[in-house]
């Protein structure tokens, strides 16, 4: 019992300290999202000004977000029903899934074994995503910063 209770302190001890978030915000489609910038570079807004891609240095972690006007005039069910059989088109295993207006999310694994996450948003005719993804074997050094990162997206 001692053991384990050395185990868990030492393991708290090593933990990896809070990381504060930067914040990239695009004013074309007005929306923001905090990011860690001591461990995701941001690779610049494409010509359309869409949205942004940050990468950590050996490009394992992967966070995107854009906006697009809702041209088609989609439903937010419909896009959550297209992208849930995307996801599934792809082999992605889909263990989590909510869907509440105005925005709806999705989480598993990809058929690579990457744990991804994506949360979209539609208002005012416009929809704005967030994807995420990140090795399966960081987990759990990454789970509470993931949080954060989604928390902020707005």
């Amino acid at each position: 019992m001692k053991a384990l209770a050395t185990l868990l302190f030492l393991s708290a001890a090593v933990a990896a300290p809070a990381q504060t978030l930067e914040k990239y915000c695009n004013s074309k489609y007005v929306y923001c999202v905090g990011y860690p910038a001591s461990l995701l570079t941001p690779q610049g807004e494409p010509d359309a000004g869409d949205g942004q891609k940050f990468l950590s240095k050996d490009k394992a972690i992967d966070l995107t977000v854009w906006g697009a006007h809702n041209a088609l005039d989609e439903t937010l069910q419909a896009a959550y029903d297209s992208t849930l059989a995307s996801l599934d088109k792809e082999r992605s295993k889909v263990t989590y899934k909510l869907l509440r207006p105005p925005w709806f999310v999705a989480s598993g694994t990809t058929a690579k074994g990457q744990i991804f996450y994506r949360k979209t948003f539609l208002v005012d005719g416009t929809f704005k995503t967030l994807i995420l993804t990140y090795p399966a074997a960081r987990k759990t050094e990454l789970d509470a910063l993931v949080g954060k990162i989604v928390t902020s997206f707005r």
